[in-house]
């Protein structure tokens, strides 16, 4: 069911050896330290994810196509679909009239 069982003790054997190596770093103080760096840029990265609300405006459709538009005709129409899809936002409509 789990595949074939010298696949299944090779990976166990693989794991049993990254936590014996894992111990074995954590014997000096230099590896107290490396693992207090890692947990805590760890712990700084999960929080930006799951703590912080999102309040932020989601960003136009329209906008996100001139944004990634190279070349000029495809630009030119890009510029186009924006000003048809958002008419009722000003700094959308601003940056829209500084880019032509």
């Amino acid at each position: 069911m789990l595949g074939h069982s010298a696949l299944f003790l090779l990976v166990r054997l693989k794991m049993k050896a990254l936590v014996r190596q894992q111990v074995r770093r954590l014997k000096r103080v230099s590896g107290w330290i490396f693992a207090a760096l890692g947990g805590a840029s760890l712990l700084i990265w999960m929080a930006v994810f799951f703590v912080r609300g999102d309040h932020s405006e989601p960003i136009p459709h329209g906008l996100l196509l001139l944004g990634a538009q190279r070349e000029p005709r495809l630009h030119e129409r890009a510029c186009e679909h924006l000003a048809t899809v958002v008419e009722d936002q000003d700094p959308v409509r601003e940056l829209l009239d500084q880019l032509q």
